[in-house]
């Protein structure tokens, strides 16, 4: 399930796309998001698990600068088309 800071964060690199991943924490960091402010640590570590989800790509080929790109997952996660829980168990009938 994606929370409302995952979302901004998406929307940003949907956006914006292949911008560095300073400018997507950048853009949410002034928020105050769910009714509190966000760290700026809590942002990464976020994009972090965004990229483990297959949510969005992060090119780190340059060197100093990851740049953030929305994957179609992703695209389909802002929209609301998918399921993003992982589904234990689940069987084909």
């Amino acid at each position: 399930m994606l929370d409302v800071i995952d979302v901004e964060l998406l929307k940003y690199c949907s956006e914006n796309p292949c911008q560095p991943q300073a400018a997507a924490v950048k853009s949410v960091l002034g928020k105050r998001l769910a009714g509190r402010p966000v760290a700026e640590r809590t942002l990464y570590d976020r994009l972090r698990a965004l990229e483990a989800k297959k949510l969005i790509k992060v090119d780190r080929t340059q060197k100093n600068v990851s740049l953030v790109e929305l994957t179609k997952t992703g695209k389909d996660a802002i929209r609301g088309k998918a399921d993003h829980a992982p589904q234990v168990g689940a069987r084909s009938q």
